[in-house]
């Protein structure tokens, strides 16, 4: 009789931890692993996004072949190129120590880095230079975008720089806007609503002499995932001429 009673309270331990078990996945890890594969099925759809309807210029399949990419993830300045949801444009830029007209977010200190230094109306007096892109993004998708780290996802690079600066890092130093946002976790993001499409001054603050680098570019990851495996590859290129 006493085996019986054990062999009943395991049987019934085993049903409980196998209900648990089955309620915890739902709830819990087998969520997780819906939305990984959700996201998964979702690179594999950016994968298939044409970066340009136009065969590429020579100008870009040089600066292709110097940097190692496929001249079709590359344009120049004015000229359109799109990855996962979004479309890219490069309207204009400029650069030079002249205040770019965009207030510092609060909080902002470009003496503590990069480095730069401002006389009282803005101007930067030492060795580094405003480069403001004037950027145009387009959410291509029927979905509404939310909340995404966009403007994050972009950096300044130099083809070839000095020899000093091969790993700098060309993060927006800030955003050029009229009422300048809090700057918090949250400050590059953005939300866009099925086929919007909006125009930032990205701002950058850079040594004078990653200048004199062969080329300026936008590099563009618009997951910000780290990318390990060719082809994979989102990233896209647009040349600053």
């Amino acid at each position: 009789m006493k085996k019986k009673i054990i062999t009943c309270a395991g049987v019934s331990f085993v049903i409980i931890f196998v209900l648990l078990s089955v309620n915890f996945l739902q709830s819990g890890t087998g969520s997780i692993s819906k939305e990984n594969i959700e996201k998964e099925n979702e690179l594999k759809k950016s994968l298939d996004v044409v970066a340009q309807e136009e065969e590429p210029d020579e100008v870009s399949k040089e600066f292709a072949n110097k940097l190692g990419v496929d001249a079709k993830n590359v344009v120049s300045t004015g000229k359109q190129i799109a990855s996962t949801k979004y479309s890219f444009t490069v309207l204009s830029w400029t650069r030079g120590k002249e205040y770019p007209g965009y207030v510092l977010p609060k909080g902002k200190d470009l003496s503590n880095y990069p480095g730069a230094e401002l006389d009282e109306q803005g101007n930067i007096t030492n060795d580094f230079s405003y480069i403001v892109v004037n950027l145009s993004v387009k959410n291509q998708s029927d979905k509404k975008i939310e909340n995404d780290l966009i403007w994050g996802y972009i950096r300044l690079r130099f083809l070839f720089p000095p020899s000093e600066y091969e790993d700098y890092v060309g993060e927006v130093s800030y955003l050029g806007e009229e009422t300048p946002r809090v700057l918090n976790h949250n400050y590059y993001a953005e939300t866009f609503e099925p086929g919007e499409e909006k125009q930032m001054a990205l701002i950058f603050v850079a040594n004078d002499e990653l200048l004199k680098s062969e080329a300026i570019y936008l590099e563009i990851n618009p997951t910000g995932a780290v990318i390990d495996n060719p082809e994979y590859d989102i990233r896209r290129y647009i040349i600053l001429n």
